[in-house]
């Protein structure tokens, strides 16, 4: 089955919006009331509190390693609880709720907390000395959380640790990460490591997360309405350029003119003209070896808010190095503080911590 990462689809970022609330208030989800492919009992169950610290928002991606300090206020047994309740009740309330994605798939409304839920459970995955694997495992791999780097040289007997069968076993058993390469993985290594490990199937889930849809038939460029305003291109313009002035993303001016990813298909021609999005920002082109530290020391906002404002990135900033040269926003589409959009990161004062500052 094929399983898509929700926080990258354009079509549900239109959707939802990420709050940048504290622990004990983060929404999860933000849907709007309007939205008609949901029911309104089911947008209200979306749209509840979590009791879980803001991290929930971007440190759950399986394959990435994050710190002790990031884990111990994310994997509380409160949270837990809280994040096993919201399920249950969205399975609930939202039964009969779908949509369809551009990919052709349909998803069950619960999907992307069915999605967080299983992530957060390998995130808390211990051995039996009661270490927390994905600190162990890091360590091993010679990773550095801040920026997924190697920093080190790896520990050749890393996928041979306990550790590894466990995070591997966690995910068999989940209905959404369970696959056949993970089995596989899975008996390989507890075979070396001359053992078993006892599995229990993943549960078929009802409704299924993902069916076959009919995804939207996409509106061409030349009948598209443009919500905001129009720039006519001039000599010399390219798409970042064109981004950096009219104070928004490069990724809002892609989608708003049906642009090819990294704009190879930018108008050159002079006279033609662009879909300028309504929602501005403070501007920031991305440089080499930029991070989403970097940025958050640029905007001195938090790490939720940078990643909820620019949901190309990811949630947990692992895209940003395919947007070098590219705008992305230092506050909320919608709204400017009057930043110099020329800012630089060494102008900015540095943040110390390699987690979200609050």
């Amino acid at each position: 089955m094929k399983v898509v990462n929700l926080f990258r689809s354009p079509t549900v970022w239109a959707m939802i919006d990420i709050s940048k609330q504290v622990v004990a208030d983060v929404h999860f989800l933000n849907v709007a009331r309007d939205t008609k492919v949901f029911t309104d009992t089911c947008i209200g169950v979306l749209n509840r509190a979590l009791n879980c610290d803001a991290s929930l928002m971007w440190a759950t991606d399986i394959g990435h390693f994050y710190d002790e300090t990031t884990i111990s206020r994310l994997g509380t047994s409160d949270c837990r609880a809280s994040l096993n309740g919201y399920l249950k009740q969205v399975k609930a309330g939202c039964d009969t709720s779908r949509y369809d994605s551009p990919d052709g798939y349909s998803y069950h409304a619960g999907y992307s907390a069915e999605l967080v839920w299983e992530r957060f459970n390998v995130l808390c995955t211990s051995n039996a000395a009661g270490e927390n694997c994905n600190l162990l495992l890091g360590k091993l791999a010679g990773v550095n959380p801040e920026n997924q780097r190697r920093t080190a040289s790896g520990d050749p007997r890393l996928m041979y640790n306990d550790c590894a069968l466990s995070v591997l076993k966690t995910q068999m058993e989940m209905p959404l990460a369970s696959n056949a390469d993970l089995s596989s993985g899975l008996s390989r290594i507890a075979s070396s490591c001359k053992t078993t490990v006892a599995v229990t199937p993943a549960p078929v889930p009802s409704p299924a997360w993902i069916t076959w849809g009919t995804a939207p038939a996409p509106t061409p460029t030349s009948v598209r309405a443009c919500t905001g305003k129009t720039h006519v291109i001039e000599q010399g313009d390219t798409c970042q350029s064109v981004a950096k002035q009219q104070r928004i993303k490069t990724a809002q001016l892609m989608m708003a003119n049906n642009l090819l990813s990294r704009c190879h298909d930018f108008p050159t021609a002079a006279g033609s003209s662009l879909c300028i999005a309504a929602l501005t920002c403070d501007p920031y082109i991305v440089k080499t070896g930029d991070t989403c530290t970097t940025i958050v020391n640029v905007a001195k906002a938090t790490w939720a808010q940078i990643v909820s404002w620019n949901a190309e990135l990811g949630s947990s900033c692992q895209n940003i190095g395919t947007y070098v040269s590219s705008v992305v926003c230092l506050s909320n589409p919608g709204s400017t503080s009057g930043t110099d959009p020329a800012v630089t990161a060494s102008a900015a004062r540095p943040i110390t911590t390699t987690t979200p500052v609050e």
